[in-house]
């Protein structure tokens, strides 16, 4: 008998007394050992693997979880802030209101209580239109009629946007509501942001595995210390601006998987590149 250190404990094991069927048995019981052991070693690596994923996932879902509270934080806080200030401007009219006995003094606190409410009512209109946008139903269909039918509709205006086309148009799949709607508002800013010259410039660039939209002003640059921020809700360096624009365009880009690309210089001008995906 020989007694063998089996993986699970001491097991004594009756051979022949010839040599070769020694070695027949130990190249067997070496090879069921070395056999437990990977699979042993392997179990239990996947089973690390597996906690470190759940581990991975959960500090994934409490980042996203922290970043979305803080997005809601932002928002509120700039909802709350553009509401606030005709508000109370508002609330400060109607008590005036009840002292004046005047007619046109009535009449004129009246018109301004008017433009107050109404700016009260773009604010929350334009904020709901950014909390509900719609998820995108892709269609197969050509940025470039898109473009070029916006363009015409725009009447006079449009006559001072330059349309640049290269590479050969094609098909991609986008929705077209919501593709027209960054596109307005990509134009839209460049347009208010000119220094003088009406000129606008828009380039299609098509690509085999991708598209890019270009719109070029020669208008004042944005500063440096503002370029990330614009993208937020609610942020705006224009008097009567509500800060939507840029942010509807960020969220738009990204339900189509589009990566954004902004170059500016103060006083030469800006370009806001949007590359689209084939997908």
């Amino acid at each position: 008998s020989i007694l063998i250190i089996h993986f699970f404990g001491y097991v004594p094991v009756k051979i022949s007394e010839n040599p070769s069927a020694h070695s027949i048995f130990y190249k067997a019981y070496i090879h069921d050992f070395s056999f437990y052991t990977v699979f042993l070693l392997t179990s239990y690596l996947a089973l690390r693997l597996k906690k470190e994923k759940e581990r991975a996932d959960r500090k994934e879902e409490e980042l996203k979880l922290k970043e979305k509270a803080a997005f809601i934080g932002e928002i509120t806080s700039g909802l709350a802030h553009e509401i606030k200030n005709p508000l109370t401007c508002l609330l400060g009219s109607i008590e005036t209101f009840k002292k004046i006995k005047d007619e046109e003094k009535k009449n004129r606190l009246i018109s301004l209580m008017e433009e107050e409410a109404e700016r009260i009512k773009r604010v929350i209109d334009t904020f709901t239109r950014y909390a509900k946008l719609k998820e995108p139903s892709f269609q197969e269909i050509n940025p470039e009629i898109l473009i070029r039918a916006q363009i015409e509709e725009m009447g006079e205006k449009g006559k001072s946007i330059i349309l640049k086309i290269r590479g050969v148009s094609s098909d991609y799949k986008l929705d077209p509501e919501l593709f027209l709607l960054l596109f307005k508002n990509l134009l839209s800013n460049a347009i208010e942001a000119q220094n003088g010259n009406p000129e606008v410039e828009v380039t299609l660039v098509f690509n085999k595995n991708n598209f890019v939209l270009q719109i070029s002003d020669k208008g004042r640059g944005i500063p440096e210390e503002i370029r990330e921020k614009i993208w937020n809700p609610f942020f705006t360096t224009k008097k009567d601006g509500l800060g939507m624009g840029l942010a509807l365009v960020k969220r738009i880009a990204e339900s189509h998987f589009a990566k954004i690309n902004l170059y500016s210089e103060i006083d030469k001008g800006t370009k806001v590149e949007v590359i689209f995906p084939r997908i």
